[in-house]
């Protein structure tokens, strides 16, 4: 498992956040992206594709 890692960046007078490997822990992939009030968790999983199944459920 990851680390959790928090990276800072100063846009436009605010601080622009993305945090990593603290929310989601079962995903394959996560973060949180934070912009003064405003807070985004984006996730990603993913899995070998199923036999049979040609479309996205």
């Amino acid at each position: 498992m990851n680390d959790p890692r928090t990276y800072e960046i100063e846009i436009g007078g605010k601080t622009l956040t993305i945090q990593h490997g603290i929310l989601a822990q079962q995903a394959n992939g996560a973060v949180t992206v934070r912009l003064g009030d405003t807070v985004v968790l984006v996730t990603v999983c993913m899995a070998d594709a199923r036999e049979g199944v040609d479309f996205f459920p």
